[in-house]
């Protein structure tokens, strides 16, 4: 079962014949983010003011198999946190660790300059009132596309079909070189209503004729049993 875009010949090559591919008009969150509605409780759980601009990362998964050849380091993530800090913009930066000695790590490296949750948050809600995204990851990413707000993946493995895909529509820029990464959220960050208007707007286009990945499995499970 996978998203429309990614061509069967990504998965034929494991060994999967043509025939046992099933592909659905839609990106994997919008399975829980169609009927989607945010909850401005993510403020006060959080200690976010409303009236600030809100920067969210999410970290790399380090100890992914699919990383074992990149730097997997956590120097990355605090060198970009570090660079976003010093920007000569008021800002609030949220970061979603993976593991708890990450958590530990940032806190103990940024206290009182990031927000590192206790416990897990409601993600689509902080990203829906996020300003700007930056993801080491996938599923954020696209989460935060979906939802049109301006999205940046420094993700450092090699960049996957779902996020070329999302480049293509507009959805995602990449960047990992970190001096240009901390220019380009500070550049996003000038005029962050416009920004996210236009990335709304592409977001709209995208997802008004997806279905419902949930149903499109459901059924095929049934057909098949």
């Amino acid at each position: 079962m996978t998203p429309w875009m990614i061509p069967k010949e990504a998965w034929t090559g494991y060994g999967i014949t043509p025939d046992s591919i099933v592909r659905y008009n839609a990106l994997d969150p919008w399975a829980w983010l169609k009927n989607f509605e945010p909850d401005r409780g993510i403020f006060e759980e959080l200690g976010i003011d409303p009236g600030m601009p809100v920067i969210t990362i999410r970290s790399a998964e380090i100890f992914a198999a699919y990383l074992l050849k990149t730097d997997r380091g956590e120097s990355a993530i605090k060198s970009l946190i570090q660079g976003l800090v010093e920007l000569d913009q008021e800002v609030q930066i949220v970061v979603i660790p993976r593991y708890l000695e990450q958590a530990s790590a940032l806190r103990g490296s940024f206290e009182g300059d990031v927000i590192v949750p206790e416990k897990a948050v409601d993600g689509p809600s902080l990203l829906h009132f996020s300003d700007l995204f930056i993801g080491a990851g996938g599923t954020m990413s696209a989460e935060a596309a979906i939802l049109g707000v301006p999205t940046i993946s420094c993700y450092p493995g090699n960049p996957t079909l779902v996020e070329l895909f999302l480049i293509e529509q507009g959805l995602n820029e990449r960047e990992t070189n970190l001096e240009s990464l901390v220019e380009r959220a500070s550049g996003l960050l000038l005029d962050p209503k416009s920004q996210r208007e236009a990335q709304e707007e592409r977001a709209r286009l995208l997802v008004k004729d997806f279905e419902d990945p949930m149903k499109v499995i459901a059924d095929e499970i049934e057909r098949r049993a």
